[in-house]
This record gives structure tokens, C-alpha cells and sequence, in this order.
């Protein structure tokens, strides 16, 4: 449950959204690239990411991991994830500038 907002602050909220893939932003591809691409340097080139939807991300390279019996430190899995999720971050970006309707 998420706290309420200082009494000052209340009236400056005026909603909340929460999106759930596919509701609002697609995002499921650029999610599997992402995870690809990071895999790719493992070489591991076979990833199929809906086996993994809405794992979390430390978690899909831990299994992916062990499912190649390839051992792979804490602070790397951390770095995967985090490399992971910044790749996704932009090709969602990228895909939203391209997306965009400029008006004259």
C-alpha cells in the first residue's frame, strides 16, 4: 500500500497510472531484444523471452544461467539486468519518438 501524501501535498495529486504490459505501451518486444542482446555476449543466441514474461529481470538471467550450467557472479547477473533494462528503457524510447504525431 502506497502512504498518503503529506496533507500540503494532497491536493496536487490528481491521479496514478499503472500500466500492464500490452495495456497502455506494448512493450514485450523491446523487452526480448533487450534480454537478447545481453545474452548474445554469453553466447547464448537461442533466448525465447515468453517462457519469461513478467519475470523479473535478475531472476530470467539467473535461470538462463543455470539452464546452461554456465556459473556467473552476483555482481554480473546484477549488471545483466541492469544493462537489460537499460537497453529496453531506450529501444521503448526509440520507438516512442518514432511514434510521435507532429502537428504543423
Amino acid at each position: 500500500m502506497v502512504p498518503a501524501p503529506p496533507p500540503e501535498k494532497a491536493d496536487a495529486i490528481r491521479g496514478l497510472v499503472f500500466d500492464l504490459d500490452g495495456v497502455l505501451v506494448s512493450s514485450r518486444a523491446a523487452h526480448a531484444q533487450a534480454f537478447e542482446e545481453v545474452l548474445a555476449a554469453y553466447g547464448i543466441h537461442d533466448f525465447q523471452y515468453d517462457g519469461f514474461a513478467g519475470w523479473r529481470t535478475a531472476d530470467v538471467f539467473r535461470a538462463v544461467f543455470a539452464e546452461r550450467s554456465l556459473r556467473v557472479a552476483e555482481d554480473d547477473l546484477a549488471a545483466c539486468a541492469r544493462g537489460k533494462s537499460a537497453r529496453a528503457r531506450e529501444l521503448l524510447a526509440a520507438r516512442t519518438r518514432s511514434r510521435r504525431i507532429v502537428s504543423p
